[in-house]
């Protein structure tokens, strides 16, 4: 296997460097998934997190709203295992920014 050096990243062998654009996709890969964690931990730790169902609470409207919201990109979630996360600061700017585009908030 081909080790990725900083000296290898900066000039690798030409038959080197399929090997070393997948190392470097992989690292890449790695810190979006740590950058991703690192996030979610701080929104969680906030208590800044609803449920679905919460959101749907918060925003006064009903969960089939909600998914239909998220299915068609209009509404902030994040993902996570599986399941759909709002948070409430992401809610209410999203909802303050429906309410200036409409003239009222037609969640």
């Amino acid at each position: 296997m081909f080790e990725l050096t900083h000296t290898a990243m900066i000039n690798p062998p030409l038959e080197k460097l399929p090997e070393a654009i997948a190392q470097l996709y992989d690292k890449l890969v790695r810190v979006e998934e740590l950058l991703t964690e690192h996030q979610l931990t701080e929104l969680e730790n906030s208590r800044d997190l609803l449920t679905t169902k919460g959101a749907a609470r918060f925003l006064d409207v009903s969960v089939p709203t909600i998914y239909n919201r998220v299915r068609n990109a209009e509404l902030p979630v994040i993902r996570r295992g599986g399941k759909n996360l709002f948070s409430k600061q992401d809610l209410k700017k999203w909802a303050q920014a429906s309410t200036n585009k409409k003239g009222g908030c037609h969640a």
